[in-house]
């Protein structure tokens, strides 16, 4: 069936609700297109569906890494429903071929996530716990097995069944930032609320003024963690995903809306607007430029510079050792007073070196010397992707965080219980009816 780019969720929503609407199927199967499969493991998923009595089972596969086949990349985690991007691994990043490995991707572990890299299970237990919340890119396979298993369903990843795809490390997170911190605040809105009326069961609104307090408790501390967030992007020059987190706070406090009354393509469009924009420090370059001494990650010298900063009451503090500068500077982003005008530049070397990381997999803040340009290489595109670094970009993206988690603190209780309240019926079969004849506007 075709139908315009309203993301993945667009997709497997779209099969899963036209598979529950004829009537004539038995299971449904989540594939990721740019997965690549052998057909055994689809044989296997179906001759154990026809072994299954339960419709509240679901299977899924292992994840290989399609640059390593023999690595895997994930077997399925467990994620805490009440608790901000909390996953917790069925089995880390390991080599199959070592047999500690396999005895271990054997061993019985509780999952509620199995990435729809390759998933399934019968129509009764997909019209059981709902559609996809249409969050349209990532994370609609992680809210529907924390879903599932909340309300009674089981998620199992068998060993034997598995897909290459492209792993977690090789994606630069990029514009997925605005999705993964938008759906994740979300889904942390909607499953603190299921979670804690299955926690307090019977009594759950008598008990509702406590209640209320403990995930207004919960929701708030996650300001702490999207600062953190933040800096992690700033502290790297990644200024458009830093400013992408931004948009992510701002439109999941608009509530419900932004799911059920925006249209995801257009949304998505004006998205990259701002990714482009905030992202101009980077560029791609298939060798390192003229002149460059291309300096690998932990040799740099740590050499002690003085810096004098000012405190609130104007008075100056002497601060020694360099990673004390990055610290306070946010690596650059933030001028401080010092006593000369480039103490960093005073030997022509140290300017001309780039720090040079051999994947985005080794990028530590750390390693890159404050101010300057530093790249990573990317073996697929076969040269560099070199960022440099904008304080003009960092403050207005700081700044407008700063606005952002003001409101967040202010409002995150009365909105949570929105999303929390629309949730039922986002999910709903009579809602994706409607959402559905839009994917075919053109």
């Amino acid at each position: 069936m075709q139908q315009r780019n309203v993301g993945g969720a667009g997709g497997f929503g779209r099969g899963m609700f036209e598979a529950l609407e004829n009537g004539g199927y038995t299971h449904i199967v989540m594939l990721d297109d740019d997965a690549d499969v052998e057909k055994t493991a689809i044989a296997r998923m179906t001759n154990l569906f026809r072994l299954s009595l339960d419709s509240e089972v679901f299977i899924g596969g292992a994840q290989l890494d399609v640059y390593d086949p023999s690595r895997l990349a994930d077997g399925g985690a467990h994620w805490v429903p009440d608790r901000f991007e909390r996953p917790f691994a069925r089995l880390a990043p390991s080599d199959l071929g070592e047999l500690s490995a396999k005895d271990a991707l054997m061993r019985n572990h509780s999952l509620n996530f199995n990435g729809w890299w390759l998933f399934g299970g019968h129509v009764d237990g997909f019209r059981k716990f709902g559609m996809p919340l249409p969050c349209f890119v990532h994370l609609d396979d992680v809210e529907y097995g924390v879903r599932l298993t909340m309300r009674g369903g089981h998620v199992l990843s068998i060993p034997g069944i598995a897909v290459w795809h492209e792993p977690y490390y090789a994606k630069p997170e990029g514009w997925f930032a605005y999705y993964n911190i938008r759906n994740e605040l979300i889904r942390l809105s909607c499953h603190i609320e299921v979670l804690y009326a299955l926690l307090v069961g019977d009594s759950f609104e008598t008990s509702r003024e406590e209640v209320d307090k403990r995930i207004s408790k919960i929701m708030r501390r996650v300001t702490r963690l999207l600062l953190r967030r933040f800096r992690g992007f700033a502290d790297i020059y990644h200024y458009g995903s830093a400013m992408l987190l931004v948009l992510a706070v701002e439109d999941f406090l608009k509530g419900p809306g932004i799911l059920a009354d925006t249209d995801a393509a257009d949304l998505h469009a004006d998205i990259m607007k701002v990714y482009k924009r905030f992202n101009a420090n980077h560029r791609f370059e298939k060798s390192l430029p003229v002149g460059v001494i291309p300096t690998p990650p932990g040799t740099s010298d740590k050499f002690i510079v003085p810096w004098v900063s000012r405190t609130k009451r104007g008075r100056g503090v002497l601060l020694r050792g360099y990673n004390l500068y990055q610290r306070l500077s946010r690596n650059g982003n933030v001028s401080l007073m010092t006593r000369k005008k480039t103490p960093l530049d005073a030997i022509s070397a140290r300017r001309r070196q780039m720090t040079v990381f051999n994947s985005r997999n080794d990028i530590n803040w750390r390693d890159i010397r404050s101010g300057r340009d530093w790249a990573y290489y990317d073996p697929q595109q076969i040269g560099y992707h070199i960022f440099s670094n904008d304080p003009e970009l960092y403050k207005e993206a700081r700044e407008r965080l700063s606005k952002a988690l003001r409101a967040y603190r202010k409002d995150v209780s009365s909105v949570q219980l929105q999303w929390a309240n629309e949730y039922d019926r986002l999910i709903s079969e009579p809602f994706w009816r409607d959402l559905v004849q839009t994917f075919d506007r053109v």
